[in-house]
C-alpha cells in the first residue's frame, strides 16, 4: 500500500525506454545520436535491448510511430499489472487488494493518503515492511481472550466487537487529531507544538480562517449525519468537511457508499455555516469534500 506499487527496478526501466526512445527518434537526424545508438547496438548495451526486454517480460509492443509518453505509460501499466498479478498468487497478501475492481473504491487515493501526512518517504516504508511482515501472522489458530474468537491480525485491527467502543474510537481520535493538528498550520495557526502532545479543541481561529471539531451543526431540515468529525472554513471562501472512517476490508464498500450519502447532506449545511463565515451567501463556494482513512 502507502504511496503505490514502486521499485527501483521499474524506475530504470522506465528510464532506459525513455533514453532509448530519444536517441532513435532523433537517429536519423543527428549524426552524433546515431553514433550513441551504433555503439549501444555494437556493444550489445542493455539500452539497446530494452525494448525487447520489455517485450519478453511484460508483452508489450513499443512500436516506433508511438509517442514516448504513450510507451511510458503503457509500461507503467504493464509493470503495475504484472505486480497485481504476483500478489494475487498469495493467500494472504492479495487480501490487501482484493477490492481494486470495486468502482465505488477511490483504490489509488487510499494508496497514497500518506503522502499528505508528516511520514517521510523512509518512515512509510518502514510502516508498509511491517505490514506485509505482520499479514503472515494472519492465522485462525488460537482464540482472542476478549471475545472468543478467532485470532489474527485483521480480527484485533478492524472485526473485534469487544474492542469497538475502546480501541477503535480511541484510533478514530487519533487520527481525527492529526488531521486537525495538519489542517490547523494552512489556517496559519502557528504556535501547534509537537504533535504528540496537540490537544483538539472544540473550535480554534486562525489568521486564514477556523475550525471546528466534533459540534452539531444546527439545519433547517433534518439531517441525519449533522455532526460532522472537523469543519474547515478558510478566508479563500472554501469550506471542506472531513468524516474521518476507520474500517475493514469487508466493509470498505459500504463505507465509501455511506460516504457519497453523507457528502450529499452536507449541502443542507451550507446557511449556517455561511452565517458563521459572517459573509453572504452569494460570496461562499461550496465545497464539500469527505476523507476517508482505511486502517
Amino acid at each position: 500500500m502507502g504511496r503505490g506499487l514502486h521499485n527501483l527496478q521499474h524506475k530504470a526501466e522506465a528510464m532506459m525506454l525513455r533514453l532509448w526512445l530519444t536517441l532513435t527518434k532523433d537517429e536519423s537526424r543527428s549524426v552524433r545520436r546515431a553514433a550513441i545508438c551504433q555503439h549501444y547496438r555494437s556493444s550489445h548495451h542493455r539500452v539497446s535491448l530494452i525494448v525487447q526486454e520489455l517485450k519478453d517480460d511484460y508483452g508489450i509492443e513499443i512500436k516506433p510511430e508511438k509517442s514516448i509518453e504513450r510507451a511510458i505509460r503503457d509500461l507503467r501499466y504493464a509493470q503495475i499489472k504484472k505486480l497485481h498479478d504476483v500478489i494475487n498468487e498469495t493467500k494472504i497478501h492479495k487480501l490487501l487488494f482484493s477490492l481494486r475492481g470495486q468502482r465505488n473504491i477511490d483504490f489509488e487515493g487510499s494508496t497514497l493518503w500518506m503522502r499528505k501526512s508528516m511520514l517521510n518517504p523512509q518512515e512509510e516504508a518502514k510502516l508498509v515492511k511491517l505490514q506485509d511482515r505482520n499479514l503472515a501472522w494472519m492465522s485462525l489458530t488460537g482464540t482472542h481472550r476478549g471475545c472468543g474468537r478467532a485470532i489474527n491480525v485483521d480480527h484485533l485491527a478492524t472485526k473485534c466487537e469487544k474492542l469497538v467502543h475502546v480501541e477503535y474510537t480511541r484510533r478514530h481520535d487519533e487520527v481525527a487529531r492529526i488531521i486537525h493538528y495538519m489542517v490547523a498550520k494552512w489556517i496559519g495557526i502557528k504556535r501547534r507544538g509537537k504533535i504528540d502532545k496537540y490537544k483538539v479543541e472544540d473550535r480554534v481561529h486562525g489568521d486564514h480562517g477556523w475550525i471546528s471539531f466534533n459540534n452539531t451543526v444546527l439545519t433547517e431540515k433534518t439531517v441525519t449525519h449533522h455532526r460532522p468529525d472537523i469543519i474547515l472554513a478558510e478566508e479563500k471562501n472554501t469550506i471542506t468537511v472531513v468524516e474521518v472512517r476507520v474500517t475493514s476490508q469487508e466493509n470498505l464498500e459500504h463505507v465509501e457508499v455511506e460516504k457519497k450519502q453523507i457528502e450529499q447532506e452536507h449541502g443542507d449545511m451550507t446557511y449556517p455555516l455561511r452565517n458563521d463565515l459572517g459573509r453572504n451567501s452569494d460570496e461562499v463556494s461550496q465545497d464539500f469534500g469527505v476523507s476517508d482513512m482505511q486502517g
